[in-house]
């Protein structure tokens, strides 16, 4: 992987529906980094207070039909993304220690190789004992 990277534009879409609950739209913007490494596709870039982890960081690894999320700062999770398939993990949080569940619905993406493209992924999620939702995120990039 280059240490330099190509700046890019991300801009991230989040619906989040829970029972009986009207959906929850997360929509923000940030700049980033993208590289490219044995035909593996990484961005890298500072999470916002929309986004509840403000000044935290995301590293996004799309290889193939798998999507991996690793989320550092306050929270610290790692989501990987695999369509039909179900995933546990930990989410370190302020709060506590939670263990998750997570189900891929749905996974799409193209992204060529400057980086820009969409990824668009639909998952259940459950945090064990406390809330389970269905999530769906897209996210476009641009060249920055």
């Amino acid at each position: 992987m280059t240490t330099k990277g190509t700046e890019v534009f991300l801009q991230l879409t989040t619906e989040i529906e829970s029972d009986g609950d009207d959906t929850q739209r997360i929509e923000f913007a940030t700049s980033g980094k993208y590289y490219l490494k044995d035909e593996t596709h990484y961005y890298i870039y500072t999470e916002s207070e929309l986004s509840g982890m403000e000044g935290g960081k995301t590293t996004l690894k799309i290889k193939d039909d798998t999507v991996t999320m690793h989320r550092f700062g306050v929270n610290v999770v790692e989501l990987v993304f695999i369509a039909g398939e179900i995933r546990e993990s930990i989410y370190e949080t302020p709060y506590g220690v939670f263990d998750v569940e997570m189900k891929t619905i749905t996974l799409a993406s193209a992204i060529d190789e400057r980086g820009a493209g969409h990824i668009e992924i639909s998952y259940d999620i459950e945090v064990k004992g406390l809330s389970k939702t269905r999530n769906h995120l897209r996210i476009k990039v641009c060249e920055g």
